[in-house]
């Protein structure tokens, strides 16, 4: 499966067991397409690596990217280190190369899925292969009968993002006190919680200091970030003696 570039390590909570729990239940055992479902930033590829690390059923997995693995057949061909051409007939060419191993299709970014490869997973789907959707929720309009079964990621509350950041802030944990993790937390608005941990790094002692913020400065730093997670402008934080921060700051993208 494709590797980002930086994937903070696998942080659970009582509810992310507990959904996790049933997220392999059904993956296990439902018939349904099953989609979990969370804005930018909530954590779902590591929960879905973390799930996958977990499955353990002896299926053969394909992790594909909404959007960019759009040949789907081609792409699972490839994973599965199948003959060239077997892709022709999908989907029955690749279940009976498969010699009865049961297949899971992952798609994280399926959101993004155009239609024909829609098409694709449904004609997998309805072969008896498995579908596992990782996305905000929205999906193109296929023509087939499948029922989609949503499950959504549970967000951080402020004492879980606080310890989230301190575990993945190294020698600077010691500077995110309770006041900097609960504006971060504010800022993410339990969303973008992994665009937020960009910044620890380059957290400063000064950010020791108790924070004295303008009105609407959270809500500004939230806005900085668009739906795909990048960041656009800069937010001015008044506090510790730091002035106008950009998004060079934070660790974000900017674009």
């Amino acid at each position: 499966m494709p590797e980002p570039d930086h994937i903070p390590a696998y942080f659970e909570t009582p509810a992310r067991a507990e959904r996790l729990q049933l997220l392999l239940h059904l993956v296990r055992n439902a018939g349904d397409v099953v989609y979990l479902r969370a804005p930018t930033g909530a954590g779902k590829t590591r929960f879905a690596r973390r799930l996958l690390e977990l499955l353990d059923d002896g299926a053969a997995q394909v992790w594909l990217r909404g959007g960019v693995d759009n040949d789907v057949a081609a792409a699972a061909v490839d994973q599965l280190g199948l003959n060239d051409g077997d892709d022709a007939g999908w989907p029955e060419s690749v279940l009976t190369a498969l010699s009865g191993q049961d297949l899971l299709v992952v798609v994280d970014d399926a959101d993004r899925l155009p239609l024909p490869a829609i098409e694709r997973l449904a004609a997998l789907h309805a072969q008896g292969g498995r579908l596992l959707f990782i996305g905000h929720g929205g999906l193109a309009q296929t023509t087939r009968e499948w029922d989609v079964q949503y499950v959504d990621l549970p967000p951080f509350d402020p004492d879980q993002s606080a310890t989230f950041l301190r575990s993945n802030a190294g020698e600077d944990a010691a500077h995110i006190n309770d006041d900097l993790a609960a504006f971060l937390h504010h800022a993410a608005h339990g969303r973008g919680i992994l665009q937020l941990a960009g910044l620890v790094h380059l957290v400063q002692a000064e950010a020791d200091q108790r924070l004295a913020l303008l009105g609407g400065s959270a809500d500004r730093a939230a806005d900085l970030l668009d739906d795909d997670g990048f960041c656009h402008g800069s937010v001015s934080l008044r506090f510790s003696g730091f002035g106008s921060l950009g998004c060079g700051f934070f660790g974000f993208r900017s674009f």
